[in-house]
């Protein structure tokens, strides 16, 4: 007999993903500020689903620090997950030289440390969107182009301009040694951290 206790083992890890999601965002109604810390081995995977979960039925308004929008869309188009309710804001691309998509959906900026123009686009966004979802992309990254002080000062903004509007954010960073310092503050502006 199976017990609720080791389910677990039976299941495919996509599957366990999902339970593991579903179980730390239970009870959670948008709109809502989150901020995720996931471990840096199961990043890219946890962040998929998770992005999936809230896909269906919001405006998604991504904001990628982390990767290229052309690598971005092809994981999720790899999982199944439909683009065309999504709005990407790449602080990445150029910077790195990555290969640029076409698309009247994608803004492409120069730097991860162009902060306020971010803010700039997110605002239109927001404005433009029947049910915004911003989804950032993630702190980790911001960290390694901004002080400190300017990426919380960047979160709180983004959060205060969500919150204005009754949206919701997801906040993704790695739950690693060198984030804690600005995750602890950051998570004094959403309304729960979670690991998973």
């Amino acid at each position: 007999m199976v017990s609720a206790n080791n389910i677990e083992e039976y299941l495919t890890p996509g599957s366990k993903i999902n339970l593991k999601i579903n179980s730390a965002t239970e009870g959670i109604e948008q709109p809502f500020a989150l901020l995720l810390l996931v471990e840096p081995k199961q990043y890219s995977l946890m962040k998929d689903h998770v992005v999936q979960k809230y896909a269906v039925d919001n405006d998604i308004i991504y904001i990628t620090v982390n990767t290229g929008v052309a690598k971005i869309i092809e994981e999720l188009k790899q999982n199944k997950i439909e683009t065309k309710n999504f709005s990407f804001i790449d602080l990445v691309s150029k910077s790195t030289g990555a290969k640029k998509t076409v698309g009247e959906n994608i803004s492409y900026l120069e730097s991860p440390s162009e902060l306020t123009d971010t803010l700039v686009y997110v605002e239109k966004e927001l404005s433009e969107k029947k049910k915004p979802f911003v989804v950032l992309d993630s702190v980790s990254t911001l960290l390694v182009y901004n002080d400190v002080a300017s990426v919380e000062r960047f979160v709180h903004l983004l959060v205060g301009k969500v919150n204005d509007i009754e949206a919701s954010v997801l906040i993704f960073s790695t739950d690693a040694d060198d984030s804690q310092i600005v995750t602890k503050t950051i998570g004094q502006f959403v309304d729960k951290t979670i690991r998973i």
